[in-house]
C-alpha cells in the first residue's frame, strides 16, 4: 500500500473543515474499503501486505504538518489493528518507514559525497521491498532510507518541544517550509493521486 504523501504545510487554523474532511476520506476511508474487499482474496493467497509511508515528518510532529501528522496517525492506528487481524489468518503484515530516499535522482555522484548523510538510492528500496516479500521471517518494521531509524528514535525519546526548539535554532519563526527541507523523505516524488496498489505475493 503506497498513500499519496502530498500535504500542504500550514497551521491548524488555517485548515479549512472541507480540507480535512476531503483528505479522511480519500487517504483513510479508501484503504479501509480496499481492505475489506481484498482480504479475502489475501487469505486464499495467503499474501504479505506492505505498507510504505514516510517517517520523519510524522515522527517528529513538526508544527504546519498537523494533515501529515494526523493521516499518519490514523494509518498507524488501522493498520496496527489489521496487523494483529491478519496475524490471526496467517497473513504476513510489514510496515516500510521511509527516511531520505532521492526518487528524483537529482545529485550527482560527487554532490553525494559531498553530504554528510547523503540521501539513499531508490534501488535500496526496491531490494528491500523484494526481500520483504521473499523471507521467510517476519519482520515487522523496515527503515528504509537515510534519517528512517534514527528520527524515529528520536521522535520517541525527545520530548516534542525539545525537536522544536532545536528544528527552529537560528531560523525565522514562521518558517515552516524551511524545516524539513533539507530531510525530504520523497513526499512529491513517491506521491500519486490516490492509493496505487497492494503488494502481495
Amino acid at each position: 500500500m503506497v498513500p499519496d504523501t502530498r500535504f500542504q504545510p500550514g497551521n491548524v487554523t488555517a485548515i479549512l473543515p472541507e480540507e480535512w474532511s476531503t483528505l479522511i476520506n480519500s487517504r483513510i476511508l479508501k484503504l479501509v474499503l480496499y481492505t475489506q474487499y481484498l482480504l479475502p482474496l489475501l487469505h486464499e493467497s495467503q499474501a504479505k501486505v506492505l505498507l510504505l509511508t514516510p517517517s520523519i515528518v510524522p515522527s517528529l510532529n513538526l508544527s504546519g504538518h498537523a494533515l501529515q501528522s494526523t493521516i499518519y496517525g490514523a494509518l498507524k492506528g488501522f493498520t496496527s489493528s489489521l496487523a494483529s487481524d491478519l496475524l490471526l489468518q496467517n497473513i504476513s503484515f510489514c510496515h516500510f518507514k521511509l527516511g531520505h530516499i532521492d526518487f528524483e535522482q537529482k545529485l550527482t555522484s560527487r554532490r553525494v559525497q559531498s553530504i554528510l548523510f547523503p540521501p539513499t538510492h531508490p534501488r535500496v528500496l526496491y531490494e528491500s521491498v523484494c526481500k520483504a516479500l521473499q523471507s521467510k521471517t517476519l519482520i515487522r518494521t523496515w527503515y528504509v532510507g537515510t534519517g528512517s531509524l534514527s528520527y524515529d528514535i528520536i521522535g520517541k525519546i525527545i520530548p516534542t518541544n525539545i525537536i522544536h526548539w532545536l528544528l527552529s535554532f537560528n531560523r525565522p519563526k514562521n518558517d515552516i517550509s524551511n524545516i524539513v527541507n533539507d530531510s525530504k523523505v520523497g513526499e512529491s516524488e513517491t506521491s500519486s493521486t490516490q492509493w496505487e496498489h497492494i503488494d502481495s505475493q
